[in-house]
């Protein structure tokens, strides 16, 4: 039965939509009572679905930027998921504060590839491509905006392998400052710490000629490279920023990897479940080959993140066997494999897409793998020194 309803919100809608496309965000008022901004609010966005527009394309006039919704939450980025879509963001701003050093920061790893550019809003001045600052910690740009003057900051965001996420903002030196002197610290001696005990295996593995140190050292470094990427930590090292754009999840298959190969060897897996060695040696190889391919190959952290769940259930599924045959499982490894494996779940969900992107899925994963991995290094060792003993008492014999 024809309603009238329906035909009054179908001419509202129709009415609502044209102005609603091209619907602009209000301008950035910046001032001395915040020193920190997040972008989202105050940003035009247009969608480049086949990555080609070039900055004189977005601002020739023929293409049509338009307000992001308005119920976008403050304080979680703008998720886009996977897309091999481009996309130009707009900011049109004007400085009312006595600061003139400001920063535009992005997060992201290196395969989020952005260009930043500032234009004077009456283009009095030629436009300028914003250069990374030296040495930062993800994404961070610096320019100068006088206190009077009015600016238009246009940026370009894609990702053709992780889940895209929007995260703009803009913080004055005093702000950046304080957050180079809060995170710096707790980054350095976690990654520091991961780092030492990837010299600690690897020197063991020189004088012990035992390749569970080397496989144990690979474990840590492709966790390390892995998740500091994820957290923009690589962006410090220009070499890596050039050279590493489309790695993709090459650290995360090597992890994998490493992974099965110390799995094996701590539970001795030929000598007490021989059925299971051939999935596992399976399983390494087509780690390895998925590593060698992830960086030309598209949405490669997606692949990542659903190999990841089928190795878990592999490896859940050995254990099982192993204990229901009367098996022991070391505690350290348990305790270990339980911090590490929990750490590990906000990571998994996030490469699944089920969860939004965040610096703390990083940060949790980094701190546990740590502690996991200190248990670990000091199993391997007790493991190598036990099996030692044997061997010399066998020879006694």
């Amino acid at each position: 039965m024809f309603n009238p309803h329906h035909l009054y919100r179908l001419l509202f809608l129709l009415c609502w939509l044209p102005t609603s496309l091209h619907a602009l965000a209000p301008t950035l008022i910046v001032t001395d009572d915040t020193s920190y901004y997040e972008l989202k609010l105050n940003t035009d966005m247009l969608e480049d679905p086949t990555g080609e527009l070039t900055f004189e394309d977005v601002t020739s006039g023929l293409h049509d930027f338009y307000a992001l919704p308005a119920d976008i939450e403050k304080g979680q980025p703008l998720d886009m998921g996977f897309t091999q879509s481009a996309f130009w963001f707009r900011v049109q701003m004007i400085n009312q504060s006595t600061e003139k050093n400001f920063y535009f920061g992005h997060w992201g790893g290196l395969s989020r590839q952005i260009q930043v550019y500032i234009v004077s809003e009456d283009d009095t001045e030629p436009f300028t491509k914003l250069k990374l600052i030296y040495k930062p910690r993800s994404m961070q740009y610096r320019f100068t905006f006088p206190h009077g003057a009015s600016r238009i900051l246009y940026f370009r965001v894609q990702d053709k392998h992780a889940p895209l996420t929007i995260s703009p903002e803009l913080m004055n030196a005093p702000s950046i400052m304080g957050r180079i002197k809060s995170d710096y610290p707790v980054f350095s001696l976690i990654v520091g710490g991961l780092l030492t005990l990837v010299l600690y295996n690897f020197f063991y593995f020189i004088y012990l000629r035992d390749r569970g140190f080397l496989a144990l050292s690979f474990l840590i470094l492709a966790f390390v490279l892995e998740f500091g990427n994820h957290l923009g930590l690589l962006h410090y090292y220009s070499f890596l920023r050039e050279s590493l754009q489309s790695v993709g999840a090459l650290f995360a298959f090597v992890t994998i990897a490493s992974g099965l190969s110390l799995f094996s060897r701590w539970l001795n897996i030929q000598q007490h479940l021989p059925q299971y060695e051939k999935w596992l040696h399976v399983a390494f190889w087509i780690s390895c080959a998925l590593a060698i391919i992830s960086p030309f190959i598209l949405y490669s952290v997606a692949i990542a993140g659903i190999w990841s769940g089928v190795i878990l259930f592999l490896i859940g599924w050995v254990i099982f066997s192993y204990i229901r045959k009367g098996l022991y499982l070391p505690s350290s490894l348990r305790i270990s494999g339980g911090i590490f494996v929990i750490g590990m779940i906000p990571a998994l969900l996030r490469t699944l897409g089920l969860i939004e992107e965040g610096p703390w899925i990083g940060e949790i994963a980094l701190f546990t793998l740590l502690i996991s991995l200190v248990l670990l290094s000091l199993m391997q060792a007790e493991q190598v020194r036990y099996k030692s003993e044997q061997a010399e008492r066998i020879t006694a014999a």
